[in-house]
């Protein structure tokens, strides 16, 4: 069987990965800290010097940015009284602490050059047909994935933001090498539909 390497992301569904990866003893990187950096560092002589089947989860900008924006108010990176609106003007890729860096910018910067090296991109709106995939071309027995740490999601409050077209034309732009890379539609009534 192949070894198998998973480049774990932020705010994308990545914990409810990580019992299907302990199940099939994968390699997961640190979603804290830079690709290659702290205990990602030598990642790309590892990737090198050895065959991996190597995959990463991504999800839609639209509800990844809301995803960002509340944990950032839970932790208290952020005041609990910043506005979505707000929060979408801070320059994500100038904040020096590791962990809510990579917990802000876009997939694709964060997985940069190693996108070339995936065999899969898992989408959180189809993981489990995604995983089930990777299951069938590694000959493994598919398993359920486990829905773990579920956001608290207001369907509402995600249309009210999404209702207004500077928050949405912002998103489009602070998001949109993901929207590019990840084939995601621009249009946000395909999130507040779904």
């Amino acid at each position: 069987m192949k070894d198998i390497f998973f480049l774990r992301t932020a705010k994308t569904g990545s914990s409810s990965l990580a019992h299907w990866c302990q199940s099939h003893q994968t390699h997961i990187t640190n979603n804290m800290v830079p690709l290659d950096k702290g205990q990602n560092a030598g990642l790309k002589e590892t990737l090198a010097e050895k065959k991996y089947y190597t995959f990463t989860i991504v999800r839609n900008p639209f509800t990844r940015a809301i995803s960002c924006w509340k944990q950032a108010m839970r932790i208290q990176w952020i005041g609990k009284d910043m506005s979505f609106k707000d929060y979408l003007h801070i320059p994500f890729h100038k904040i020096l602490d590791p962990h809510y860096m990579t917990h802000t910018i876009p997939l694709a910067d964060y997985l940069g050059d190693y996108i070339q090296q995936l065999d899969k991109i898992v989408k959180l709106e189809t993981i489990q047909e995604d995983m089930d995939a990777i299951c069938d071309t590694l000959n493994l027995d598919k398993t359920a994935i486990r829905h773990d740490r579920p956001g608290k999601y207001d369907q509402q409050e995600e249309y009210q933001a999404y209702n207004n077209s500077d928050i949405v034309d912002k998103v489009r732009e602070v998001f949109a090498v993901d929207f590019e890379t990840f084939n995601y539609s621009k249009d946000p009534d395909t999130i507040i539909s779904s």
